[in-house]
């Protein structure tokens, strides 16, 4: 399928990893330098200024700028230190993604969708442990996981099951 009334109608698929990359290697050609593993400590706010306390495995670090974003979802720590509510709700359901190899006939040069009452699956060869990169819905059972935050696997008789799935609708 493709966009109208836009400069680039035909979707494009990346991997988030390789997202990443590109984006942490433009960073570094600025001199920013991306940590992981580094928690954000309570933070001061000032007129013209924030102050944050970053702590990791080599120790604290404080830092000053313009601007704090907290950019990891409904129990972001910059929204909780902030006491900024959250207006959203629980999705009904999730996604489930997973890297498969398929028996039988699926062209390699297309997306395949197929949406259905229960959800919606697709599939693209784009995987990065397998040729394939599944990606579906279905309905979000009752958990304990902090809402945005990744669940447990996929018992294999359940993405066994969504292959077969698959492979009836693109058969």
């Amino acid at each position: 399928f493709s966009l109208v009334n836009t400069p680039f109608p035909e979707p494009l698929l990346v991997r988030q990893s390789d997202l990443e990359a590109v984006l942490a290697a433009a960073l570094a050609q600025r001199g920013v330098v991306v940590e992981r593993g580094v928690e954000l400590e309570p933070f001061a706010q000032h007129p013209h200024l924030v102050t944050a306390r970053t702590c990791s495995r080599d120790g604290a670090t404080e830092a000053s700028s313009w601007h704090l974003a907290g950019c990891d979802g409904a129990n972001s720590t910059v929204r909780t230190i902030s006491r900024i509510g959250w207006s959203g709700g629980e999705y009904r359901s999730e996604v489930v993604l997973a890297d498969v190899e398929l028996a039988g006939r699926v062209s390699p040069d297309t997306v395949h969708v197929a949406v259905a009452a229960p959800g919606l699956v697709f599939l693209f060869p784009l995987g990065e442990h397998a040729t394939w990169r599944l990606l579906a819905t279905r309905r979000a059972p009752p958990s304990e996981v902090v809402h945005g935050a990744l669940g447990p696997p996929v018992p294999v008789a359940e993405l066994q099951q969504s292959n077969f799935t698959v492979m009836e609708h693109f058969n």
